[in-house]
């Protein structure tokens, strides 16, 4: 079926007075009212998209997930995390603007948590084909290092994406590997 134009053209209307906005102030303090008058739209036309700006923000925040899963699903060999990690920087430098937007003091605090939940099952049962430990165990090791790993794509994002995808993926491997040494060999992180 093909879309109207005229609720494609909204979309992206919002879409981008939302971003505008964000990049100066918090998605808390953006009115509905704001956003209409930001993105040239009335506010009937808003509620007919969404219920709140922070709905439109979840609704950005879903597509970019969406995306990123795409490209990690279609890219990642199944056995291996760093690439992974690195699929994930990729789709982040591709969209370096809507990263810094997403990802800055001005988004939500929850995004990147759900943004890194989304690979939970995918992390869990590569590590599962192959280790010694249960299902519990590695669940626990899954939610200890991925706040470590949340932390470093936020100083990441907000330092400007210095390094390379690569470089990033190499370095939060290897700090992920000292942890997991105890509990699983090497070829297995």
């Amino acid at each position: 079926m093909r879309r109207d134009p005229r609720f494609t053209r909204t979309e992206a209307a919002l879409r981008e007075a939302l971003l505008d906005l964000m990049k100066k102030k918090p998605i808390s303090e953006i009115s509905t009212t704001e956003l209409c008058d930001a993105a040239d739209i009335s506010r009937n036309t808003f509620y007919s998209h969404y219920d709140s700006p922070a709905l439109l923000l979840e609704h950005i925040e879903n597509e970019f997930i969406a995306i990123v899963l795409e490209i990690v699903n279609s890219t990642m060999p199944t056995e291996n995390y760093q690439m992974l990690i690195q699929s994930v920087c990729q789709a982040m430098v591709d969209h370096k603007e809507l990263s810094s937007i997403l990802l800055s003091e001005n988004g939500s605090r929850n995004y990147l948590s759900r943004f890194i939940s989304t690979m939970h099952s995918r992390v869990i049962d590569l590590w599962s084909q192959s280790s010694r430990l249960n299902r519990q165990d590695l669940e626990l090791i899954y939610n200890f290092s991925t706040f470590g790993v949340e932390r470093c794509i936020r100083q990441w994002t907000s330092t400007g994406f210095r390094q390379t995808p690569e470089e990033l993926a190499r370095k939060l491997t290897a700090m992920t590997a000292v942890l997991y040494r105890h509990y699983m060999p090497a070829k297995e992180i």
